[in-house]
Protein backbone atom coordinates (compact mmCIF):
# COMPACT_ATOMS: atom_id res chain seq x y z
CA UNK A 1 0.00 0.00 0.00
CA UNK A 2 1.54 3.52 -0.77
CA UNK A 3 0.65 7.08 -1.60
CA UNK A 4 -2.49 7.57 -3.92
CA UNK A 5 -4.49 4.13 -2.26
CA UNK A 6 -7.32 4.44 -1.01
CA UNK A 7 -10.10 3.06 1.30
CA UNK A 8 -11.15 0.60 4.21
CA UNK A 9 -7.20 -0.38 4.59
CA UNK A 10 -5.60 2.87 4.66
CA UNK A 11 -8.10 4.31 6.85
CA UNK A 12 -7.34 0.96 9.45
CA UNK A 13 -3.48 1.91 8.83
CA UNK A 14 -3.99 5.77 9.39
CA UNK A 15 -5.80 4.15 12.64
CA UNK A 16 -3.04 2.35 13.67
CA UNK A 17 -0.51 5.39 12.99
CA UNK A 18 -2.09 7.47 15.30
CA UNK A 19 -2.16 5.02 17.82
CA UNK A 20 1.72 4.75 17.85
CA UNK A 21 1.81 8.20 18.31
CA UNK A 22 1.31 10.17 14.77
CA UNK A 23 -1.20 12.32 15.91
CA UNK A 24 -0.81 14.19 12.81
CA UNK A 25 -2.17 11.17 10.60
CA UNK A 26 -5.88 11.86 10.01
CA UNK A 27 -7.85 8.76 9.55
CA UNK A 28 -9.16 10.17 6.04
CA UNK A 29 -8.95 7.30 3.82
CA UNK A 30 -6.57 8.60 1.64
CA UNK A 31 -2.65 7.35 1.30
CA UNK A 32 -1.35 11.41 1.42
CA UNK A 33 1.50 12.87 2.40
CA UNK A 34 1.15 12.47 6.17
CA UNK A 35 0.43 8.94 5.79
CA UNK A 36 3.67 8.51 3.73
CA UNK A 37 5.61 10.44 6.28
CA UNK A 38 4.38 8.83 9.39
CA UNK A 39 5.30 5.14 7.46
CA UNK A 40 8.41 6.22 7.14
CA UNK A 41 9.08 7.43 10.79
CA UNK A 42 7.59 4.15 12.21
CA UNK A 43 10.46 2.58 9.44
CA UNK A 44 13.10 4.42 10.84
CA UNK A 45 12.46 3.67 14.20
CA UNK A 46 12.08 0.19 13.75
CA UNK A 47 15.03 0.07 11.47
CA UNK A 48 12.73 -1.68 8.54
CA UNK A 49 14.31 -1.85 5.27
CA UNK A 50 12.76 -4.28 3.76
CA UNK A 51 9.71 -2.19 2.48
CA UNK A 52 10.15 0.53 0.23
CA UNK A 53 10.26 4.07 2.14
CA UNK A 54 6.98 5.54 3.08
CA UNK A 55 5.27 2.35 1.67
CA UNK A 56 3.29 -0.16 3.92
CA UNK A 57 4.55 -2.83 3.58
CA UNK A 58 4.56 -6.58 5.05
CA UNK A 59 8.01 -6.07 7.05
CA UNK A 60 6.56 -2.33 8.19
CA UNK A 61 2.64 -4.57 8.74
CA UNK A 62 4.52 -6.64 11.11
CA UNK A 63 6.31 -4.13 13.11
CA UNK A 64 3.32 -2.06 13.28
CA UNK A 65 0.30 -5.02 13.54
CA UNK A 66 2.24 -7.71 14.98
CA UNK A 67 -1.24 -9.74 15.20
CA UNK A 68 -2.53 -9.15 12.28
CA UNK A 69 -6.10 -7.62 13.45
CA UNK A 70 -5.73 -4.14 12.95
CA UNK A 71 -5.12 -3.34 16.63
CA UNK A 72 -1.49 -3.09 16.60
Amino acid sequence: MGPGDRGANVARLQDLLYDHGKTYVSSTGVYDSDTERAVRDIQQEYGITADRSGSYGSATRAALDPTGTGNG
